[in-house]
């Protein structure tokens, strides 16, 4: 079924019309794995390449692969469920069944800092998580009180970090 006739076509793109014969569109795109984004990359050149020359019209693609992957070192992945397990029970840890593609910004961080993304649950209480809505849309409702569970979180993260690194947070402390 048509929802548009093809003289009043309809647009979808993050980017600006600079004039009828020049187009920029720029959007998103995010992958689980380098060689995902790089068959994406191959993909998406192809496809918009196609679908102009189908309309006798030329594009090019300047692929810019974005924001990477958020990865979450190992190791501080155990220090996180370790200290989530002794803090607050075994039942309040549950690693992720598959990625998520949120947390954009963070993947710069862990890029350069082994580190590990922790997603505070907050779905209200008798919800399903699964069928919630997510926390970019408008209709998802939050149960405020696991904030103070999340500040005790990275607050007891920080007080364990800084005692199993005694002498490396002492000669981090800036001087007077």
């Amino acid at each position: 079924m048509n929802c548009f006739e093809l003289a009043d076509a309809v647009l979808c793109a993050e980017g600006p019309v600079r004039s009828p014969v020049d187009l920029t569109l720029t959007p998103e795109l995010r992958t689980f794995s380098k060689q995902a984004q790089a068959r994406m990359k191959d993909a998406v050149v192809t496809l918009v390449t196609q679908i102009a020359a189908v309309h006798g019209l030329r594009a090019e693609v300047d692929f810019n692969p974005g924001y990477p992957m958020t990865v979450n070192d190992a190791h501080e992945t155990a220090f996180v469920e370790s200290t989530v397990n002794e803090s607050f029970g075994e039942h309040r840890f549950q690693p992720l069944a598959h990625p998520l593609t949120g947390s954009v910004d963070f993947s710069r961080v862990l890029g350069e800092v082994p580190g590990a993304l922790v997603v505070l649950g907050a779905t209200p209480s008798g919800a399903d998580p699964a069928t919630v809505a997510n926390n970019h849309s408008p209709y998802a409702e939050f149960n405020e009180d696991v904030l103070c569970d999340g500040a005790a979180l990275y607050a007891d993260l920080a007080t364990r970090r800084l005692a199993a690194q005694p002498t490396e947070a002492v000669a981090a402390a800036p001087t007077s």
